[in-house]
């Protein structure tokens, strides 16, 4: 790829499609090849916001087959995280869409509704990453409000409350950061906001950094029985202690 990326003579090239509206970055996001997408979209200037038959870009590949680490990449590289896609899906529609069907499916033999609805189900890495890329996409500016075309918003896919106040406190906190008040940790009412809180027990503050990645995703007791980043899913090799009022590394 780094070879060809050299040599093309068009680079116009780099956004045409298959017969189904695929192109190579969408091929790229849906099959997690990382390498081969950073090098189409900073090397090839790829236009990450193309749409293939199905109105998807490479970010709703990408959110559908549950890869965080191209999620980071393409919002990093700047793609726009609210296309609609053909049934007027967003990435985090998707996103939340996919929790919910792992939750149910976790579930379907338990018969235990109770549990989904308090967001208590069992903790598979799928049900993680979704919640984690939902997570994602609400920090950086994913719209909770837009409305796919049946009427539904992406907190209307999820039936998880924990969840929901997380996302719409992080969405409270990109506004915040844009409007000038990045630095400030409350919200009107003087009250902390969820990107203090825990991810994992909602209870405490976050208080523990964890290493290598550098999120700040939980509080000290809950810490130890986090083996990989929320977020990023990258494993645990250290921890350190830090003030919770620091800027947190998204």
């Amino acid at each position: 790829m780094c070879i060809l990326l050299m040599k093309l003579p068009r680079r116009w090239i780099v956004d045409e499609k298959k017969d189904d509206g695929y192109t190579a970055l969408h091929l790229a996001a849906l099959n997690n090849h990382i390498e081969v997408a950073e090098l189409l979209i900073r090397q090839g200037k790829a236009n990450m916001d193309v749409q293939n038959h199905n109105l998807q870009t490479a970010l709703h590949l990408a959110v559908e087959r549950q890869h965080p680490q191209i999620v980071r990449l393409l919002i990093r590289e700047g793609a726009n995280l609210n296309i609609p896609d053909k049934d007027g899906d967003s990435p985090l529609h998707e996103a939340l869409r996919n929790h919910t069907l792992s939750q149910l499916k976790q579930l379907q033999d338990a018969n235990d509704v109770g549990k989904l609805l308090m967001g208590l189900g069992n903790n598979s890495t799928d049900k993680k990453s979704s919640a984690a890329i939902a997570c994602i996409l609400a920090i950086n500016g994913a719209d909770l409000k837009m409305k796919n075309k049946k009427g539904q918003t992406p907190l209307d896919l999820c039936p998880d409350p924990n969840l929901c106040k997380a996302l719409t406190n992080y969405s409270k906190e990109k506004q915040n950061n844009e409007s000038g008040n990045g630095n400030n940790n409350s919200n009107d009412d003087g009250e902390i906001t969820t990107l203090d809180e825990c991810m994992v027990c909602s209870d405490l503050k976050r208080d523990i950094l964890f290493k290598p990645c550098g999120h700040v995703v939980c509080c000290s007791v809950c810490s130890p029985r986090v083996k990989k980043c929320l977020l990023c899913r990258e494993p645990v090799t250290g921890r350190t202690q830090v003030n919770y009022k620091s800027k947190f590394k998204i």
